[in-house]
């Protein structure tokens, strides 16, 4: 009996010895895999400028968001905005997989599968970087043991205007050429639409296209002017191959002209358009004598012929001045559709309506002052026409024969 106690016992032992080195060499492993799990250190944070230039070299800076520390071997990430969403769903699904520790997490991974590696942080934390594409970009920050940073970014290319070459009045049914071209340049630009839009919608088309201009959350490649135009004006074409187009308009008024095409700023330029007959021209003498009839005629411009029922104001030297301004006013505000009314209220405050001219287009007036005047001649349908006449002191006269001469009829209203 004391024989079987001794073998169980020198047994036992044996099994002891035995067991002993796997114990500890499997508490070794498991110390191995603890060791292995590196835990989460803390959260990165990244800045850059809000928007940025393509081929102009941006700076963007990593630092540790605990302490604002910058952290250097940050790698950084640009991940277009088509495929941002994606890859932040996929971003929280590994944050929050509890099967994997934060420390053992590659967000790096899968960075490299829907971004572009830009580059590491320096020791200053800083990351340069040129953006060849316009577009917006999610900038990811990554460090094995951190939590990811990330932050937005605008990349625009340098803007290209268009910009119109058009009349500023033309007649009713007269044939008006554009020519759409890029601004600074004589570079004609192809397959640009053309607007009109009319008075009553040029303030509320400006200002949402400056809004829209103003919006970063869009690139310029995809804001649609076009479509933000149409909502307010008549399209009048396309141009051809040489940035041409030619439309002629059915009814008189002024319009603001817009050009679009995608990729581009819209450009602008005002044209008057008017149901006009023609321009009026003045007839009068150089000079006459005060206290003598003086016959002046009013004329078609373009065909000679004599038109009837155009009103003839007289404006003294020292008014006319303030008179060439308010006309000024009047052609910047108006345009070529300003009204006889128009004129007339402004001649009103400087001038004195001398007549009509009857069916001869001839009106006669005795000047009783001397002095320098300038006459205006006025009708509905026609642009303006002057000519200076200077009257004389009867008393100083010397009895010459008073010459008559076409001046230039434009010389004061435009």
């Amino acid at each position: 009996m004391k024989k079987w106690s001794v073998i169980i016992a020198v047994t036992m032992a044996l099994v002891m010895l035995v067991l002993s080195p796997l114990s500890a060499l499997a508490e070794e492993d498991t110390g191995s895999a603890t060791e292995s799990r590196i835990p989460l250190q803390g959260a990165l944070a990244i800045v850059a400028p809000r928007i940025a230039m393509v081929n102009q070299e941006t700076q963007m800076t990593v630092f540790l968001r605990a302490d604002q520390e910058p952290f250097e071997g940050a790698g950084v990430w640009a991940i277009s905005r088509d495929n941002a969403e994606v890859f932040k769903e996929q971003l929280s699904a590994l944050r929050e997989d509890t099967a994997i520790q934060d420390g053992d997490k590659d967000y790096e991974a899968l960075a490299d599968i829907h971004g572009t590696f830009i580059g590491r942080s320096d020791p200053n934390g800083r990351v340069y970087h040129e953006f060849t594409e316009a577009g917006n970009y999610l900038l990811i920050a990554f460090s094995r043991g951190y939590f990811p940073g990330a932050t937005w970014i605008a990349v625009r290319g340098v803007p290209r205007v268009l910009a119109i070459d058009a009349p500023d009045r033309a007649g009713v049914g007269e044939a008006v050429t554009m020519n759409i071209h890029l601004r600074g340049t004589s570079e004609p630009v192809a397959e640009a639409g053309i607007w009109a839009i009319t008075r009553e919608q040029v303030d509320t088309l400006r200002e949402q296209v400056s809004a829209l201009r103003q919006n970063d959350s869009i690139t310029e490649e995809e804001k649609d002017y076009e479509a933000l135009v149409g909502l307010h004006g008549t399209r009048l074409g396309q141009t051809d191959l040489n940035g041409n187009l030619t439309h002629s308009f059915d009814e008189e008024g002024f319009y603001l002209l817009v050009t679009v095409k995608r990729g581009y700023f819209p450009g602008f330029s005002g044209i008057g358009i008017r149901n006009t007959a023609g321009a009026l021209a003045l007839i009068a003498p150089q000079s006459a004598v005060a206290g003598t009839e003086v016959t002046v005629a009013t004329i078609n411009r373009i065909t000679l012929d004599p038109v009837a029922e155009a009103a003839v104001w007289a404006i003294g030297r020292d008014q006319v001045e303030a008179f060439r301004d308010q006309a000024a006013a009047l052609r910047e505000e108006s345009g070529s559709t300003a009204k006889v009314e128009d004129y007339e209220a402004v001649l009103g405050l400087y001038g004195t309506l001398l007549g009509w001219t009857d069916g001869n287009g001839r009106l006669s007036h005795t000047f009783d002052q001397p002095g320098l005047y300038i006459l205006v001649t006025v009708k509905q349908g026609y642009f303006p026409g002057s000519a200076p006449i200077n009257i004389r002191d009867a008393s100083l006269t010397d009895g010459a024969t008073t010459e008559s001469a076409t001046p230039d009829s434009t010389e004061i209203i435009n």
